[in-house]
């Protein structure tokens, strides 16, 4: 009696870990599990929504069989009339699905082959083989099975269209906050402003004096709605001068300031659990310098702009992959370009409540022009896409297709892929004078600059560069580039290498992984404690007091 209760009971716990997932609960422990059966991650979800229907189906459809045989009798007899338009309309379908499933280089898995190209494919071949071949009845049948997959994708790619606009966006979260705290401003990130901006490079605003500076902070003491991604947003209070750090930290002598893009910036774990909260634990005069989207060019603007200011005596420079990408949108700034080309600034730490001003009025301007344009209430905004051209457009697909293909394009910042460590434009020479001046602006006070290389990842996990060839050249030649500017340099590749399952330490999207989480975090600050124990073994105290609060 007791082992049928110890059965009933892990049985059920298997099924809840199987099935969260679906429900949207994926703990690490689901996860873990499925990878532990082999699973893919699309896989995953696959499984647990067909133990989901494999638990609901039998008792749900039962009722409704007298009716679905009608149902299916009636789709027969309107077939029998028909040529096989299904046939042709698949045909349709693997002539726009094959070229764009070829037009990414990227992502291209041997299951979005199968869906997007083969499957087609095999169908339309299906369909006039049972027209041609096979008995009536068969043919029938065929035609309308495959009427119903075709029927039910539509509808997919209906609701997922729609489901934009039920999900609250970035700017609805803004105004949300807004009416509790009016200080509540998105974060400025210099090179999305600099990238989006028509022609690019182009995005300036102007202080109270006519000149044109590009802001590389929020607005101080604001509370910031960052990004989003396996929890809710990243909400933080901006320090005096504008950065993820806590109030009052720039009244004290800085030991490590940390320069970087969205990884430093905090993206995306609530405020505290970042990698320079997690430093700061050891180290508590640390000053997160970090942006998101920032390429190298915005993060020399900061340190000449900001670190300069704090003077500390180590400065962090965390390199992402995709910051090649960064740079070339960047470097069409006129503005960004001077802070390589002089050692003249904007003074923007010295004029910080003149800034603001100049800040917050352009963000709020842009949040009362992108209230305007928000969608309207979602059964509203469901019609208006079933209604209108859009829906039409649906008959494609392209809502299914793309989450088939490339699930995690998109978001605040742009992920790391493939493509990066074999970017056709790697400016080498610009990246390794931007660090040169980085590293001779440090040392004028007496600082010094740590070159350090964040883990390498794409949607599909960690990328190890010791396995996937170009990503190790690309490594190499960055550790190349610090040896022969005499810069310490680092790499967390190593660390993340020797985990046990690096995946687990990086933000969890069901679909794609996303950041680093809080657990990833502080695998970098503990790893960067060591460095910094290293830096003073070689007599260099110089740079630190080498002795961790």
């Amino acid at each position: 009696m007791y082992w049928r209760a110890l059965v009933g009971i892990a049985g059920a716990g298997l099924l809840v870990a199987l099935l969260a997932p679906t429900i949207g609960l994926g703990s690490d422990y689901s996860f873990i599990l499925y990878r532990w059966l082999g699973l893919s991650r699309r896989g995953l979800f696959l499984a647990s929504s067909l133990a989901l229907a494999a638990l609901i189906a039998p008792r749900v459809i039962r009722p409704f069989l007298p009716a679905l045989r009608r149902l299916y009798l009636a789709a027969r007899s309107i077939v029998i009339f028909l040529p096989p338009l299904h046939s042709l309309y698949l045909a349709f379908l693997a002539i726009i699905f094959v070229p764009y499933y070829f037009s990414f280089s990227f992502e291209r898995q041997p299951w979005a082959m199968i869906s997007l190209v083969v499957i087609p494919i095999g169908l339309a071949i299906g369909g006039w083989t049972a027209k041609l071949k096979a008995r009536a009845e068969l043919a029938q049948t065929w035609a309308v099975s495959v009427w119903s997959v075709l029927f039910a994708f539509f509808a997919s790619d209906i609701f997922l269209r729609a489901r934009g606009s039920i999900q609250e966006t970035h700017v609805q979260r803004i105004l949300r906050e807004r009416l509790r705290d009016p200080t509540a401003l998105p974060a400025v990130l210099p090179r999305v402003l600099v990238g989006d901006s028509v022609p690019p490079g182009s995005f300036a605003l102007k202080d109270s004096a006519g000149l044109e500076f590009v802001p590389l902070a929020d607005v101080s003491r604001s509370l910031t709605v960052y990004c989003k991604e396996a929890g809710d947003y990243t909400i933080y209070r901006s320090d005096e001068k504008g950065y993820n750090n806590p109030e009052g930290i720039w009244s004290k002598p800085a030991d490590i300031a940390v320069i970087g893009d969205s990884y430093v910036h905090g993206a995306c774990v609530p405020s505290g659990s970042d990698y320079v909260s997690a430093l700061r634990q050891m180290f508590p005069a640390s000053l997160n310098l970090g942006r998101g989207g920032n390429g190298p060019l915005s993060e020399l603007a900061i340190l000449s702009e900001y670190a300069v200011a704090a003077r500390p005596r180590l400065v962090l420079w965390l390199y992402v992959a995709n910051d090649f990408r960064d740079l070339e949108a960047e470097r069409k700034s006129p503005i960004l370009m001077e802070y390589l080309q002089s050692e003249d600034t904007r003074r923007l730490a010295a004029r910080t409540d003149e800034i603001d001003g100049v800040v917050r009025s352009y963000l709020e301007t842009e949040l009362r022009r992108q209230d305007q344009s928000l969608a309207p209430s979602w059964p509203a905004a469901f019609l208006t896409r079933l209604t209108s051209a859009r829906a039409l457009e649906s008959l494609t697909f392209p809502e299914v297709r793309n989450q088939v293909l490339r699930p995690h394009y998109g978001g605040h910042d742009a992920e790391v892929t493939p493509n990066d460590f074999e970017y056709p434009d790697h400016d080498w020479p610009l990246l390794k004078r931007i660090l040169e001046t980085a590293q001779r602006r440090v040392r004028s006070w007496g600082g010094e600059l740590v070159f350090v290389l964040v883990p390498f990842e794409d949607g599909r996990g960690f990328l190890d560069p010791d396995i996937y060839a170009p990503a190790g050249n690309y490594r190499d030649h960055l550790m190349q580039i610090s040896r022969e500017l005499g810069m310490p340099h680092y790499d967390l590749n190593d660390d993340f290498r020797q985990l046990r399952n690096p995946n687990l330490y990086l933000a969890d999207l069901h679909s794609y992984y996303g950041h680093a989480n809080a657990a990833g975090y502080a695998v970098w600050a503990d790893a960067t404690v060591r460095l910094i124990s290293r830096i003073c073994e070689t007599g260099n105290k110089r740079v630190l007091s080498c002795h961790p609060d």
